[in-house]
């Protein structure tokens, strides 16, 4: 396999750098994140249109030369959904998106369009809103995938889920994981 590209604190897809600017006490406050110069000193693009080669996508090579046995070829997504709440929590990590692109509807449709599009026999979700399964999740349902969620440790509102083929997989046992940080 090729090196891929390690997007730095200051590429767009690791969401660049932010800067705090100090309250009156000199201690920071999550009201004054703004987003961070770059190196030419400017405050970004006034633009905000997706760069053409926004994801790279890195084909791996067929290093399995001696499979023995019946074996298959199938396709695995792994999609950060960035729950809803998340983002509301933490909207300063998002002040140079547009609005509309930012509400749940918007987002799942095209979230949606895009794994249907690629047509994933597994689909790994991260930051899935639980109050969003029986919503948007019961749509890859209803289109032949089967899911298992696990909420984060806690009290959180989102965790990860599993979905995959019917047609292909069956569950056959499953086991959640709890991590706990004291």
């Amino acid at each position: 396999m090729s090196e891929s590209l390690q997007p730095t604190v200051s590429n767009v897809s690791h969401g660049g750098q932010f800067e705090i600017s100090a309250a009156d006490n000199n201690q920071p406050s999550t009201n004054q994140w703004k987003k961070a110069p770059s190196e030419d000193g400017s405050k970004g693009s006034s633009s905000k249109m997706i760069p053409e080669n926004f994801r790279t996508w890195e084909k791996v090579s067929n290093y399995c030369h001696n499979i023995t046995g019946p074996s298959f070829r199938f396709k695995v997504v792994s999609y950060n959904v960035l729950a809803q709440v998340l983002l509301e929590i933490h909207p300063y990590l998002y002040s140079e998106c547009y609005s509309n692109d930012l509400k749940w509807k918007v987002r799942a449709d095209r979230i949606y369009n895009e794994i249907v599009s690629l047509a994933p026999d597994i689909i790994c979700f991260q930051e899935v809103q639980a109050s969003h399964l029986n919503s948007f999740y019961e749509r890859f349902e209803q289109i032949g995938y089967s899911g298992v969620f696990k909420r984060k440790t806690g009290s959180k509102y989102d965790g990860c889920a599993i979905y995959f083929k019917k047609a292909i997989f069956q569950l056959m046992d499953q086991c959640g994981v709890s991590i706990y940080i004291n």
